[in-house]
This record gives C-alpha cells, structure tokens and sequence, in this order.
C-alpha cells in the first residue's frame, strides 16, 4: 500500500505559486520605499550647505543659501561673528556700514550697488531681507573683506 503524503503549507498558502506572488510583491514595496528613503535623504543633505574657513567648519547662526542665479548669501548675524565686529545695520534706512581694515563700505537693501571708500561698486546681486534676517551676498563682501572663496557643489560646503 502506498501513503499520500501529506503537502506541508508553508506560511498558510496552498500553493508555491501564490507564495511566490506575495513575497515578489512584498519585496517590491520593500525595495521602492528603500528607494524613497535614499532620495529623500539626499534631497535634504543637498539643502544645507556648510562653511569652511582655515580648515574648519564654522558653526553658523543662519543658514547660507543659493539664489537662482547661483548667488552665496550669508546672514548679517554671521558676518558679524565671523568676520566683522564693527558692522552697523540701521533698520529705519535698511543700510548696513561697515568700517573693516582699510574698507569703509555702504550697502541698502535692494540696491544694485555700494559705496567702498568713496567710489561706486555695481553690484551683482543685491543685499536683500528674509523672514526679518538681512543677507549679504558673499561674491560682494569679499571686495570688502578681502575674501577669496570657492563652492564645492558636489561637497555642498565653501570655503574660505
């Protein structure tokens, strides 16, 4: 006499087919939410961008950004722990002066230029006013801090 042997269900399903389903199906979603993630992720390391100066990370009091023209502004707050302990904003004329080393300059907000030492610079990009934060744009100040910089795109930081 011969015995039927008995088909072992493995996780409830009666058949290798509709296991193979699920788990395909499974895995799937599992390996598109892990693609999420990734994306995601490197989506908000993109958004921060760091500042080196001397070989050293500068912890900073406002973020930097990038305008669409590819223009670094850095807040007035952080110019001021960084680089510039004379500089002066005054909120009713929304001008900002400056008396560093042998620069005396003059910058108002949403003017396409500024004063260095009596002569008139044009600028590129204009100081402007975020959420009550006043940013200058980096390429400008280095006339007057005497600052050479580079950004490093792939590295998201710039350093000084």
């Amino acid at each position: 006499m011969r015995k039927v042997k008995n088909k072992v269900k493995l996780f409830g399903f009666k058949d290798k087919y509709a296991r193979r389903r699920t788990f395909f199906v499974i895995g799937l979603v599992l390996f598109i939410l892990i693609l999420i993630l990734i994306v995601l992720s490197k989506e908000n390391n993109n958004n921060k961008l760091s500042f080196l100066l001397n070989n050293e990370f500068v912890d900073l009091k406002q973020e930097i950004f990038l305008d669409d023209n590819g223009t670094i502004y850095i807040s007035k707050d952080d110019i001021t722990n960084i680089f510039d302990k004379t500089l002066y904003y005054n909120e009713a004329e929304k001008e900002l002066i400056t008396t560093y080393n042998k620069h005396i300059a003059l910058l108002k907000v949403g003017e396409n230029f500024m004063l260095v030492n009596d002569s008139n610079v044009e600028l590129k990009s204009q100081m402007i006013e975020k959420n009550k934060v006043v940013y200058l744009p980096l390429s400008e100040m280095g006339i007057v801090y005497d600052l050479e910089f580079s950004y490093s795109r792939r590295k998201q930081y710039i350093y000084c």
